[in-house]
């Protein structure tokens, strides 16, 4: 039987009425240009001829319906057929400076749109069953904007009723979260709060109301979404952290709610080289884990070539390391080059990087510092990783003192554990010690 191809390409069903800021959402997930901002490109159903932006799409029809074309022809105002080809479920959109992302969009339910939510149960269930990995749909993100009196309409409950969407995961997003939050500061500081105490309780205080008197009516349903977010601020470029903080939370939630690795390393590869999420899909794909659980009785560790790759695999931006030739450069086009950097000099380096700890710690201590030398190449080279870069990346791990932090936290958490490391407890505890040694590495590599 010949091999499965992988796909290349992250798909996306994005559902959601005009208001939901879906295209928002999309470019802060995915890094899509800001100056000037970018418009996705409208592509045929087929994916390969490119129809127009979709700025430009929507300018044409509304120019017919606010009387630029001539008042008496009947095609001043654009049939129901136009107009629902606008939101063509079939019709691939993608941003130009990220053609790794492709996502379809629907416009969401309204009361008796039955046309509608059938059209989208065909989708999914054919881009769920396509054999070619290209057609694959890996997720659906269901948006619902909560400024509006109607945040969960009658309709939208219908979807999460009637739709089974099988191995695609839904993720509900509930964007513009702090119409909720100014709500629930009113609120708090009516009953007597004071005013910056309200203004500190307001969004948990608004969540909690919102997960007991909205939520339900999605969560009770037959086919749930597998995950909730809330999105804030969205709307305001000045609110930099808050858009971080939610896109990275959605990337996140999305990646725990997939299960093929290959899918995974798409979508980290399609939202832009956020090093965080890359760090946490390398411990959590298992590969730590599960070696040093297969050593737990075993006498020594030596790293081999594939343990390293199979962790750098979560980097995409060390998949086309360059080699440094006397003479001229070539290209890798995989990520065997930055393996064999860091491999290289591993067997003079090896017992600085593991000290006295046992082989299964062993494991964490090379595998976290591969972790932390693959996600700082990335400040010492943005974008074009050299083979140079990873090496320069393990000495300053060696040298500022981070690989003794690292093997002293790894004792620290587990000189006492029972020898079952392949749990999500253990993961936990190992993206911590990697977020607070790299934290503190990339400041100085800046």
């Amino acid at each position: 039987m010949p091999d499965i191809e992988a796909p290349d390409r992250f798909r996306v069903l994005i559902i959601g009425r005009a208001n939901a800021g879906k295209t928002t959402i999309l470019r802060a997930v995915y890094g899509a240009e800001e100056e000037p901002e970018e418009e996705p490109t409208v592509y045929d159903r087929k994916g390969f001829n490119k129809i127009k932006s979709l700025r430009l799409t929507l300018r044409t029809v509304r120019n017919k319906i606010t009387g630029h074309a001539s008042p008496t022809s009947a095609t001043n105002i654009p049939s129901p057929s136009h107009t629902r080809g606008l939101h063509d479920i079939e019709a691939p959109l993608v941003f130009p400076s990220n053609p790794r992302l492709v996502f379809h969009d629907s416009r969401g339910f309204e009361s008796g749109s039955d046309e509608e939510l059938e059209l989208v149960r065909n989708f999914i269930q054919s881009r769920a069953d396509k054999i070619a990995p290209m057609e694959q749909l890996h997720v659906i993100w269901y948006c619902f904007p909560t400024d509006s009196n109607r945040i969960i309409t009658a309709a939208e409950q219908e979807f999460f009723k009637t739709i089974d969407t099988g191995s695609v995961p839904v993720i509900a997003i509930f964007s513009k979260f702090d119409a909720l939050d100014a709500s629930a500061f009113v609120e708090l500081e009516a009953s007597g709060v004071p005013f910056e105490q309200a203004q500190i309780d307001a969004p948990e205080y608004a969540e909690k109301q919102f997960n007991l008197t909205h939520l339900p009516l999605i969560m009770d349903q037959p086919h749930p979404p597998r995950d909730v977010v809330y999105l804030r601020n969205f709307h305001d470029k000045k609110f930099c952290h808050d858009i971080r903080k939610g896109a990275s939370e959605l990337v996140e939630k999305t990646l725990a709610s997939i299960s093929n690795d290959d899918v995974k390393r798409l979508l980290v590869l399609s939202q832009r080289a956020n090093v965080e999420t890359c760090i946490k899909a390398a411990v959590e794909s298992g590969v730590i884990t599960t070696t040093a659980q297969k050593l737990r009785d075993a006498a020594s560790f030596d790293p081999d070539k594939k343990f390293i790759v199979d962790l750098f695999k979560w980097f995409p931006y060390v998949w086309d390391v360059t080699y440094e030739w006397e003479k001229g450069q070539g290209r890798m086009l995989d990520f065997g080059g930055a393996a064999y950097a860091f491999k290289g000099p591993l067997s003079c380096r090896l017992p600085l990087l593991v000290g006295t700890l046992s082989p299964p710690l062993q494991v964490f201590a090379v595998g976290l510092a591969a972790i932390i030398v693959a996600a700082n190449a990335f400040w010492l080279q943005p974008g074009n990783v050299y083979q140079s870069n990873i090496r320069e990346a393990l000495e300053q791990y060696i040298k500022s003192g981070a690989s003794s932090r690292v093997q002293e936290a790894i004792f620290s958490s587990f000189a006492e554990h029972d020898g079952t490391f392949n749990t999500s407890a253990c993961k936990d505890k190992l993206v911590q010690i990697v977020l607070n040694n790299h934290n503190s590495m990339s400041k100085l590599m800046c």
